[in-house]
């Protein structure tokens, strides 16, 4: 199996870094950041799709529901780890509107997020991964725009 790609999107410095950390020590190395949508997608344009995306995501932010929504589409991600500081009834919330929206989201994890609760989406997503087609690139990068059908994967649990 490849080694994971990841795309961190945060906006606080030391949540990025806390971040990032756990991340390495969970023996994920090829680590992406990004402090906001624009960003992010220059990222991707530049530097291919990640496995994984991990932002903050609130249930009624539409904006980056939409930009998401346009990702998952193009395939300029395969996962999503919803992260952040709001109480676990938004995370979740956040997280079903997520996968409505046909994004795969892994789950979530509520801001300090904790390694064990890290690590253990992170295997599940390498477990389900042995069912994604291996070659899949996205297409249009240059369309990746910030916020103004993905695989047909049946939904991750919570």
């Amino acid at each position: 199996m490849h080694a994971l790609k990841i795309l961190l999107l945060e906006h606080n410095p030391y949540q990025l870094l806390a971040m990032h950390q756990q991340l390495n020590a969970c023996g994920i190395y090829q680590v992406m950041t990004a402090e906001d949508t624009a960003q992010a997608a220059d990222l991707m344009a530049r530097r291919g799709s990640p496995d994984i995306l991990i932002c903050d995501l609130l249930p009624d932010d539409e904006a980056r529901l939409a930009w998401l929504r346009q990702l998952s589409e193009q395939r300029a991600f395969y996962a999503l780890i919803v992260h952040g500081n709001s109480h676990r009834a938004q995370l979740e919330q956040a997280t079903r509107q997520a996968r409505q929206l046909g994004i795969q989201a892994l789950g979530f994890l509520q801001k300090p997020s904790s390694p064990p609760a890290l690590r253990k989406l992170l295997e599940f997503y390498k477990a389900v991964s042995l069912l994604l087609p291996v070659a899949i690139e996205p297409h249009h990068y240059g369309e990746l725009q910030s916020p103004s059908a993905s695989l047909c994967l049946p939904n991750f649990p919570s």
